[in-house]
Parts: structure tokens; sequence; C-alpha cells
């Protein structure tokens, strides 16, 4: 069998397993559609009107073991590690009738800020964020590491999950559509241009918003489809969009998302902000599938296909996760990638707890 014929059909069997393996989003408790949009944590539950300050934190550790340049850099693309990827924490609360949301990271040693905002209600289905927070663009991008499918974020979620000053507004029309638009600082910094990003969300069936996780055994039908665009303006080409759907029912979840990226998105070519995230990528349009299945209520399978449409480079993984407990979730995951050559390729395995408390 020639190499072609093998990639293709590698390609087929993981995209097959994506496509069958689905979960459910699970949630602990009701989401309100006010609180994703003050701050995007699904799992979490806001505290009560003039409430907090309330801690809150998660510890993320994961033995890594990676094999070929896809994963390794260097002469010797071997690698063993066990790290301590994340130290969380972080404050929450309301104050007249404005709640607060601060977060911080110490994994490195140091202390660094990571969100730092405020949202007020306008009105009943009116509201505004400031300060530091993730764009509303992406459904994986906004969802907290704490409560993703696999031990690592897939590549469009990582460049969308980061952060950047600005401002939003959040407006409910009726119970099942809602709408996001912000602008933040963006490529350039404090100087005149920003990221602007828009994001609509409908609930197509059911009655919450999908949350990550396939641990029920008789799930509620929930469909939440998402369409969203945004707008580099510190570079030529810097639009992008993204769409996506997210499905729950009985021991399922299922999760599809695709991004399509401007020329503008080049090597270097956003100097700052969230969109830096995506350099490289300009012209391209990745998408990605994510599933899972309930096998009882504390052990799930989870399967994820990653097309980066950049060097024919795909990325597939395969796992377990097993939660014995609230705030407690340990993952073992095998990812395989493939590309345009050799040193596209590589292998991982991974084997992680995560502890939110």
């Amino acid at each position: 069998m020639n190499r072609s014929s093998h990639t293709a059909r590698s390609k087929f069997g993981l995209l097959v397993a994506a496509s069958l393996l689905p979960t459910l989003a699970h949630a602990q408790a009701d989401t309100e559609w006010a609180s994703w949009a003050l701050e995007p944590m699904p799992s979490e539950t806001l505290v009560e009107p003039e409430g907090g300050p309330e801690f809150f934190g998660f510890l993320r550790i994961y033995d890594e073991t990676s094999h070929g340049p896809g994963f390794v850099a260097g002469a010797d693309p071997e690698l063993q590690a066990l790290r301590i990827l994340q130290i969380r924490m972080g404050l929450r609360g309301q104050v007249a009738g404005t709640n607060y949301f601060i977060t911080t990271e110490g994994a490195t040693g140091a202390i660094t800020l990571v969100d730092a905002f405020a949202r007020a209600e306008i009105t009943d289905d009116l509201g505004v964020t400031i300060g530091r927070f993730r764009a509303p663009f992406s459904f994986n991008g906004l969802l907290p590491v704490s409560v993703l499918l696999m031990t690592r974020r897939s590549r469009q979620s990582l460049v969308w999950a980061g952060r950047d000053t600005g401002v939003m507004l959040d407006h409910s029309v009726g119970d099942r559509t809602h709408l996001f638009v912000a602008a933040q600082n963006g490529g350039d910094g404090t100087s005149d241009e920003h990221m602007l990003t828009a994001r609509v969300e409908h609930q197509v069936a059911g009655q919450h918003r999908p949350q990550v996780g396939a641990l029920s055994l008789d799930a509620e039908t929930d469909v939440l489809l998402g369409v969203a665009i945004a707008d580099e303006s510190s570079v030529s080409g810097g639009h992008a969009f993204a769409a996506d759907v997210t499905a729950t029912w009985q021991r399922w979840y299922a999760q599809a998302e695709v991004v399509g990226y401007g020329d503008g998105y080049t090597a270097g070519g956003v100097m700052g902000g969230i969109g830096a995230r995506a350099n490289g990528q300009g012209g391209t349009t990745p998408w990605a599938l994510a599933s899972a299945f309930a096998i009882d209520e504390e052990l799930e399978a989870v399967a994820r296909y990653e097309d980066q449409d950049l060097l024919d480079t795909w990325v597939g993984t395969v796992g377990v996760n097993w939660r014995p407990q609230p705030g407690v979730r340990w993952g073992l995951h095998i990812g395989h990638q493939e590309g345009a050559g050799a040193s596209l390729e590589g292998d991982r395995l991974d084997l992680g707890v995560t502890l939110s408390f």
C-alpha cells in the first residue's frame, strides 16, 4: 500500500470515529444566557445578587509522551514530561447589580492576569460587559479549560480562547436567540484599530445551552447553532467567520465547527491581541468534529478530528474521561498527526487530571 493510500484510509477511519462517537454536554446546573455573557464558563453558576466575593479555580496536571517532529521540535523528536499546566484562581460576585469576574494564572511561578471584567444589565434582555474578556466568536474558544472534552484544546479553540480589553453588548431575542457584539483593542494595542466580533446563537431544540461532557445516561435533547464574524482592522484581510453546531441527546454529544480566515493572517501579520494567535492561517478554512458517548455515569469515550486546511495537516485524537465526582476529571487521550511531509507527523499520549474548586 502506498503512503497516500494509507494516509487517506487513516484519515477516513478517524473521521468515521469522530462522527460515530458523539457525547452529551450535560450540565451540572442550568446556565443562564446572561451568565454566559458575563463569564463564558458554562459549567459554573453565578453567585446570587449582592453575593460574593466567591473564590474559585482549577488545577491541571498532565503527563505527556510525544514522538515525531509534528509534536516535538529538534534533532531527537522525543518527549516525556510531567507538567503543571495551569493553576487558575479567581474571584466573582455582584455589587449594586453589577457582576464582576477576575482570574489569575500562576503555573509558571509568576502571577498573571487572565480575566478582569464587569457586566451590568441595561434592561432585562440587554447587558454590557467592559474589561478584559474572550471575544464572542468560537463556541469552543469560549469554553473554560476546566470543562474541555480533551486534555488539550483543538487548534481553533486555542486561537480564540485569548483575551483582550474592550466592551461587549449582549441581547436576547425571546428565549432562543442571543446576540453578542464586541469591540476590543486588537492587533495594534491601544491605537485606533480594533478587533470587532459578533456572534449569534440560536437554540434549535431543547431548553438549555449544551455543555461539555457525556456523563448522563438520559440527557435531554439540546441543539445549539452558532455563527460569528470577526474583523481584525489593524491588517488588510483581517476578517474571519465561524459556524458551529452542538447537540446533546441521551448518552450522546456531538459538535462540529468550521472557521475561515482572510488573507491578512499571514505569519507575523497581526502584531498583537487575539488575532495574533491566528497568524499563519490566512486563506485557510480549518474544521473539526468532536464527539463522545457516556459508557456509564462516570466514564465517557471521546474522539476528535481536526483538518487544519494547511499543508494537508490533520490531527485525530481518541480517549476516555473518568469523572469520579464533581470537580474531578481524569483523561487518557491518544493523538496522531499527519501532513504533507514527514516533518508534520507525530504521535502523542496524554494522561491528565483537572481539579476544579
